[in-house]
């Protein structure tokens, strides 16, 4: 066993850029950052477990994680579960307990049970917020032995927790305006679909009659084929609504549908 992580130890889990790394490597640096917080910390299994809902109780988002041989994966589930730790992390404070069970109150009963049924010796859990709420919990723990952290532990682990959610939200927020921007370009495409369409084709009829009506038409369709009123297709020709009606009348011009 080595003695409490050094805050080098642990600052230098964090990949140099982290925020610069393009989105397609972002999830290895990830998990080498928590590789090297395992091998710093001395511990079993480390992971970061992203958290949904803005309102009411949290809910499992994205879990990263990384253990020893033979150590259970982490389970979100099983994290919220645990009342009391959780209830601890939503008011942001760490729990850091190297020797499980000491230091778990009385009616901590699902993390008893776990304790017990694992064989877990050590826990050391920080809180990540973001937006005013409990956004991310980075968790820690060991089986079977206490944990060598320190208290001073719990500070710099919210420091790497904070840089690593950090990458990962701007990678998220990266993602939906990417989406964002198809749905509107596709969007904008189909509106200039549907303007093309209303928009009658330029005539091969050249001549005055010709290019006359293809204007009409195209005035009337952008004015909704009003003749009078508001926005009128008269007014945009500068003509009364009788002239434009007996053009139409000359020219064959009927309203569609």
């Amino acid at each position: 066993m080595t003695g409490p992580a050094s805050q080098w130890d642990l600052l230098s889990a964090i990949p140099l850029e982290i925020g610069e790394v393009p989105a397609d490597r972002l999830d290895a640096e990830v998990r080498q950052a928590l590789v090297a917080l395992l091998s710093a910390l001395d511990l079993d299994r480390v992971g970061l477990l992203e958290l949904d809902g803005p309102e009411g109780p949290p809910s499992p988002g994205g879990t990263r994680a990384v253990g020893r041989p033979g150590t259970p994966p982490l389970a979100a589930e099983e994290v919220l579960s645990f009342r009391w730790v959780l209830s601890e992390l939503k008011g942001g404070r760490a729990v850091a307990l190297p020797r499980l069970p000491s230091g778990l109150p009385s009616h901590a009963s699902s993390e008893q049970r776990w304790a017990a049924r694992t064989g877990a010796g050590a826990l050391l859990s920080v809180p990540l917020r973001a937006a005013g709420r409990l956004a991310a919990i980075l968790w820690a723990d060991a089986f079977g032995r206490p944990g060598g952290f320190s208290q001073e532990d719990t500070g710099r682990l919210r420091l790497v927790g904070g840089v690593l959610l950090g990458a990962l939200r701007q990678r998220l927020s990266l993602d939906l305006l990417r989406c964002e921007l198809a749905e509107a370009r596709s969007r904008i495409e189909g509106l200039e679909r549907q303007l093309a369409s209303a928009v009658p084709r330029a005539p091969e009829d050249l001549s005055l009659k010709g290019v006359e009506r293809a204007h009409l038409l195209t005035v009337l369709s952008r004015c909704g084929w009003r003749v009078e009123g508001r926005g009128n297709a008269a007014e945009t020709l500068r003509l009364t609504p009788s002239t434009l009606r007996y053009r139409m009348r000359i020219l064959g011009i009927g309203r569609p549908g």
